[in-house]
């Protein structure tokens, strides 16, 4: 599932033209965007959030409508991608802090120390019976009645 659009990621960048140069650096659609490749940084950016997210949140629950935080980020992160890969995998040290400071609030998200405004979906929970059946008041143990056995 992705997090956010290519119009988001177009944001991201720093507008259309910015996003044609990154999506197709050879030109060979002739100042076009790539939606290929705008989609597959999409779709990576989405599944690392998701691997940290997951931990705290189904991501079926935050499906239907995408916090603006999440989706903020996840055009962040794969405008990121965009550019790690245009530039022949050498990312800028910009975008190397930027990712570190987002990995850092995905743990934060995982752990529970940040919230997305989604409650978590909690897991049923497991079925405990008592075994023990109520006890006879002369069985108690204590050091007087245990006095003598060693």
């Amino acid at each position: 599932m992705a997090y956010c659009a290519q119009a988001d990621v177009q944001i991201a960048v720093g507008g259309a033209i910015k996003l044609a140069q990154l999506s197709d650096p050879d030109n060979l659609l002739a100042g076009l965007v790539n939606t290929a490749t705008v989609a597959a940084a999409i779709t990576e950016a989405s599944a690392e959030m998701a691997s940290y997210i997951g931990h705290r949140i189904s991501v079926n629950a935050i499906a239907a409508a995408v916090p603006d935080i999440v989706r903020l980020k996840a055009a962040a992160w794969a405008a990121r991608v965009l550019r790690r890969n245009a530039y022949n995998g050498q990312p800028l040290e910009d975008d190397l802090t930027r990712e570190e400071t987002d990995r850092k609030w995905l743990d934060g998200v995982a752990t529970g120390l940040y919230s997305l405004g989604v409650q978590p979906e909690l897991a049923a929970a497991p079925e405990v019976t008592d075994k023990a059946a109520p006890r006879d008041p002369t069985m108690k143990v204590s050091a007087a009645r245990l006095r003598g056995f060693a």
